[in-house]
């Protein structure tokens, strides 16, 4: 199986923002085993010289080590929406 299969699970919560060229994606997800973690991803768009255009994609997966990470978290997407 490959690494994202295995890292992203179930999903409990997503918001979606842009600016300008990029477009950022907060989404909250579940493990297997019922823990929850924040996933970053941010996509720019990128026109070529021909007018064809593609996306360039980072990712960063945050995940709660302490309850009070977590709380801030979901108090950062509850004022985002």
């Amino acid at each position: 199986m490959s690494d994202n299969y295995m890292i992203e699970r179930e999903e409990i919560h997503s918001k979606v923002m842009r600016a300008g060229r990029r477009t950022y994606f907060f989404d909250v997800r579940a493990t297997k085993a019922g823990d929850y973690y924040l996933t970053i991803t941010e996509s720019k768009k990128f026109t070529n010289d021909d007018g064809s255009f593609h996306y360039k994609k980072h990712k960063i997966y945050l995940f709660k080590f302490r309850k009070i990470f977590f709380i801030k978290i979901n108090f950062v997407l509850f004022v985002m929406k």
